[in-house]
């Protein structure tokens, strides 16, 4: 399952996640499960995290992303499926 949450109204821009979800992890219906924290970004913006769920580690974030973005963009020309 994946949520699609779509935010904006804080700062005029349309920002969307894409949320792949997982029995156990920290979404849910409500977005995040548990206590959520409000933190106010040096954008203007405010960040809403789960006190019981840290951020990963940088480095697993961005392993991900790019496992996305390879799977988005296709295998490079000359290369099978």
């Amino acid at each position: 399952m994946v949520y699609v949450y779509v935010f904006g109204e804080g700062v005029p821009h349309l920002h969307v996640h894409l949320a792949p979800h997982h029995d156990g992890d920290a979404l849910n219906a409500n977005m995040i499960r548990g206590p959520v924290e409000e933190r106010l970004l040096p954008s203007g913006a405010t960040a809403l995290v789960s006190s019981e769920f840290p951020a990963l580690p940088q480095s697993q974030q961005r392993a991900a992303a790019e496992g996305v973005a390879r799977r988005l963009t296709g295998p490079g020309p000359g290369t099978a499926r």
